[in-house]
């Protein structure tokens, strides 16, 4: 959904719909909680280097995650393709 910025030029900007701000919201919760709060960092590059890096080698590789019923993506991925290897055959 769009709507005017107001500032009389024509001018629209994009409005995420409520269900996907919670879920941003909750995510960078996490982040904030479980790795930002718990760091000290000298400059912004620096933080912007470490989050991300957490972000690729633990948030979406190794933390258990509710819509993979509770397990790393992973280990979710392995299971599925063992139990799609398993119906083929």
């Amino acid at each position: 959904m769009t709507i005017p910025t107001g500032s009389g030029g024509g001018r629209r900007i994009e409005v995420q719909p409520r269900a996907s701000r919670r879920h941003y919201a909750a995510t960078f919760s996490t982040i904030k909680v479980e790795y930002v709060h718990r760091r000290h960092f000298r400059t912004r590059t620096e933080a912007r280097l470490e989050i991300a890096t957490w972000i690729t080698d633990f948030y979406n590789r190794r933390r258990r995650h509710s819509v993979c019923d509770w397990r790393s993506p992973i280990d979710y991925k392995r299971s599925e393709t063992r139990a799609l290897e398993a119906q083929a055959a």
